[in-house]
């Protein structure tokens, strides 16, 4: 009996070593499976961005074009119940390198339009990426006290940076009419020579 209960006892030990044995492996292929996984993905609802992926130090096309659509319509949608909401949200992606600077022309800007109490809408309809910048072009509606409603054409100009999975602008331009993209500027130059 006593060498019954020996055989039994052998048989369960390496059925359990068995299992423990597997499941190490199973912990080490999975714990070095998440440690080497460093691509985030995320989804994007917008028509004019497909998807947007990016890493700790790098983003794609994407993520640039959502990122610029984003802060855009921030900025381009400014009425004065919401200034200091616009001022927050466009420096919380300021880059430390330009943080000055972007702070003390939008809030200058800012309260201009808290002041004349200017209401601003703006419905971007194109984006481009080109060569790290990223352009976002739509069009803007400016009403003043008087009533007056004037349209044109804008354009945001957009240079983003990852450092550690956090996206941050460290080049932000806004002007009246098309993009100013590579061809545009090749065209400029032609004509003004």
């Amino acid at each position: 009996m006593f060498n019954f209960d020996l055989k039994k006892l052998r048989l369960t030990t390496i059925i359990q070593l068995s299992i423990i044995s597997v499941l190490c492996i199973s912990n080490i292929m999975l714990v070095s499976s998440v440690v080497s996984k460093r691509e985030t993905i995320l989804q994007s609802p917008l028509s004019l961005c497909k998807g947007a992926k990016f890493t700790d130090f790098s983003m794609d096309e994407g993520s640039h074009k959502l990122f610029g659509y984003t802060l855009a319509t921030v900025l381009g949608n400014v009425n004065p119940s919401n200034v200091d909401y616009v001022r927050n949200s466009i420096l919380s992606y300021a880059n430390s390198s330009v943080y000055n600077k972007v702070n003390e022309i939008i809030s200058l800007q800012l309260d201009k339009i808290k002041t004349d109490e200017v209401v601003m809408t703006y419905h971007p309809d194109n984006i481009i990426f080109e060569d790290g910048k990223v352009f976002i072009t739509g069009l803007q509606t400016i009403e003043g006290l008087t009533g007056k409603k004037r349209r044109e054409l804008r354009t945001y100009e957009f240079i983003f940076k990852v450092n550690n999975y956090q996206t941050s602008f460290v080049y932000i331009n806004t002007y009246q009419g098309k993009a100013h993209t590579i061809k545009w500027n090749e065209a400029y130059e032609q004509k003004n020579k």
